[in-house]
């Protein structure tokens, strides 16, 4: 399994973004052989004080945002829905490509969502302050949740100058060190 405790344990407060892509529920994601229990991780992750966004980019986590709201993380991107596997990475090439452009979240968020309507014809939207509730019905299939109070986080931007970038992958399970 990915130890993803491990990782948060040793990247303490130098973690800006926690990014999930894979087969995902309402309460887990799938990690290499197990289930994690999304509840587990969301306290895991509120212990990162620079931690500014998670993005759930699996299958249905928008059940996921309500308790990472709780626990304070400023900016969460979930999905409604399930989500074909192409779209999960083109909707995340177009936001990360727009981050390390300098563009803010917001708008880094905004070009991924207009590039998935541009191809798809379906919206999705920004969501200011609002608790998440089950029944509610969204603009389809990521939104973007945004801890009330924590509205400034819409203008951040990745750092342009770090003393070092880490990408987990779970082939691997190395730190590898480079930039994004």
């Amino acid at each position: 399994t990915i130890d993803i405790s491990r990782y948060v344990t040793d990247l303490k407060d130098r973690i800006n973004i926690f990014h999930y892509g894979g087969h995902a529920g309402s309460q887990e994601i799938f990690l290499q052989d197990q289930a994690a229990n999304s509840d587990g991780i969301a306290q895991i992750l509120a212990l990162q004080k620079e931690l500014k966004v998670v993005f759930l980019n699996g299958c249905s986590t928008r059940a996921q945002v309500g308790l990472l709201q709780e626990l304070g993380i400023p900016a969460i991107i979930a999905t409604s829905i399930p989500i074909a596997d192409q779209a999960a990475r083109t909707f995340s090439d177009v936001f990360y490509r727009a981050l390390a452009e300098d563009h803010t979240l917001e708008e880094a968020y905004k070009l991924a969502a207009a590039n998935h309507l541009m191809s798809s014809g379906q919206p999705a939207g920004i969501n200011r302050g609002v608790r998440v509730r089950k029944e509610e019905v969204e603009p389809l299939p990521w939104g973007l949740y945004i801890t009330e109070g924590k509205e400034a986080v819409l203008n951040w931007k990745i750092p342009r100058q770090s003393a070092g970038s880490f990408i987990v992958r779970g082939a691997g399970l190395k730190y590898q060190s480079g930039t994004i």
